[in-house]
């Protein structure tokens, strides 16, 4: 009777065998098992799953297991009754299905739910090539080399490899009725998916579209980003119509003379009236420039952050730092002006709700094959090697890193 460990993405690690199904983070610590046919989870971590609300899921809220593509062979639970269908763990490389089939057998095993049939291929990908920068389109199962870390990937048409020999862990005893009715462990808070330290992050750091994060003190952050807006351009366009119309009615009077003023002296009062309307344009522009603006303020020493303008967030102005439960990094894929883009967004969640404060979007060509998509890892992998690192992935660090909150990242 062995327990068997497999590495998985996100630094996750897979624990499952007889009596026995656990995700543990890079810290080694459990954040998910499961016990006597249900589902424990830490809430956070369900949150970044999508779990319902809580810290477990009964056997009355599965519906089935099955292994999906998404992005990676990712063994999921669907949730009952005809729920969607929520990612547990993932593996990348598309060699691993073999793996992803054993591990979802085993919790369908345990949480007594049946398990549904696998996708019989993951879908075409597109990879850039490193030469020329030409898409070219290639299977998923020869996008990705498999990483020496996992020695359990195997091909998904090769016979299965005996069960290799781990180190024997004795079964764990059936819990009494009694006792998982009234004594629940709780479990570790979620593992930090990144580096723990943004030392390496220099402010002010420039983010896409104009934002900008700096720390204008040494315990506050702000981060700043332009609002587009319609406004903006008809209070430009309606102060160069009144300028304009301004300079031609005093060039009709001086040319009329009707006015009985000196002509020269006409222009230096029309030039000193144009520098005062100026001026006062300026300032208005810059008031206006502060509406359209979107500020967050970070403050360790007031315990607080401030949204600036209050419709940020529920039209509350401030809440309190102490309920920031971690901050999250979410992929997501968009088109833009006819083309593919891949699309990042730095996400604050607090106990009631999370809250979007940075988007950041890259553009990817499309594929030469219409009918042929890129997965969510490839066009993620293609985004960033033409644009470079992600500032939204810096700005994540930098705010996990501030807060001191664990980090989720895509």
């Amino acid at each position: 009777m062995t327990i068997r460990a497999v590495a998985a993405d996100e630094q996750l690690t897979v624990y499952y065998g007889p009596g026995t199904w656990r995700l543990h983070g890079p810290d080694g610590r459990p954040v998910l098992e499961v016990r006597a046919g249900v589902i424990y989870y830490h809430p956070l971590f369900g949150r970044w799953r999508d779990l319902p609300p809580g810290d477990h899921i009964s056997a009355e809220g599965l519906e089935a297991v099955q292994v999906h593509w998404d992005g990676g062979w990712a063994v999921g639970i669907t949730l009952a009754p005809g729920g969607p269908w929520r990612r547990l763990v993932r593996w990348e490389d598309s060699r691993m299905l073999v793996t992803a089939d054993d591990v979802a057998r085993a919790l369908a095993d345990l949480t007594g739910c049946p398990l549904l049939a696998e996708e019989p291929e993951p879908p075409a990908i597109v990879r850039v090539s490193p030469v020329g920068g030409q898409a070219a389109g290639v299977s998923a199962a020869a996008s990705q080399p498999v990483p020496p870390s996992l020695p359990e990937a195997e091909e998904a048409d090769t016979p299965r490899p005996a069960p290799a020999a781990t180190a024997p862990e004795p079964p764990p005893a059936p819990p009494s009725p009694a006792a998982t009715a009234t004594v629940i462990t709780p479990l570790a808070a979620p593992p930090v998916y990144t580096v723990d330290s943004a030392a390496d992050i220099r402010l002010p750091l420039r983010l896409g579209g104009g934002a900008l994060l700096t720390r204008d003190r040494q315990d506050r952050l702000q981060l700043t980003m332009p609002v587009q807006s319609g406004r903006a351009s008809a209070v430009i366009t309606f102060l160069g119509l009144l300028t304009v119309a301004f300079f031609a009615g005093v060039i009709w009077l001086l040319r009329g003379g009707s006015t009985g003023i000196n002509p020269v002296l006409g222009l230096v009062i029309a030039g000193a009236a144009l520098v005062v309307v100026g001026l006062l344009g300026v300032a208005l522009l810059a008031r206006l420039n502060q509406q359209f603006e979107r500020r967050i303020v970070f403050d360790r020493t007031e315990r607080l952050i401030t949204f600036a303008p209050p419709e940020a967030f529920d039209g509350r102005q401030r809440v309190a730092l102490a309920s920031v439960q971690g901050v999250q990094l979410r992929g997501a894929v968009t088109r833009r002006r006819g083309h593919l883009a891949y699309q990042r967004t730095v996400i604050l969640m607090l106990e009631n709700g999370d809250v979007p404060i940075f988007q950041e979007v890259r553009e990817a060509p499309l594929p030469p094959d219409p009918a042929v998509m890129p997965s969510l890892a490839a066009l993620r992998r293609q985004a960033d090697e033409q644009a470079g690192p992600s500032l939204a992935r810096a700005a994540a660090r930098v705010l996990a890193w501030y807060l001191k909150v664990p980090l989720a990242d895509e």
